[in-house]
């Protein structure tokens, strides 16, 4: 668990990212995801993922893009590739 979560912080913190940022990140994903960002003072942003192959849902990404957005981390839980 630690490990995880300091992969992720370190990896957001090579961003630069600063209170406020918004990072997109699945639904669908390990919670340390989503709670290493708030735990660095950014917002995790939900998006949905593709049912099938339960990958992040790129349309869904394209609406939720804000100014605020810094970084989209597609994080895998569990991977399908649709064939």
């Amino acid at each position: 668990m630690f490990f995880r979560n300091r992969c992720i912080a370190d990896c957001i913190n090579g961003i630069d990212l600063k209170p406020g940022d918004e990072v997109i990140v699945p639904t669908y994903s390990f919670f340390a995801t989503a709670g290493t960002i708030s735990r660095l003072n950014g917002v995790p942003v939900l998006v949905d993922i593709d049912p099938v192959t339960f990958n992040i849902e790129p349309k869904d990404i394209e609406k939720k893009i804000t100014s605020k957005t810094k970084l989209s981390f597609p994080c895998t839980f569990m991977v399908k590739v649709r064939i």
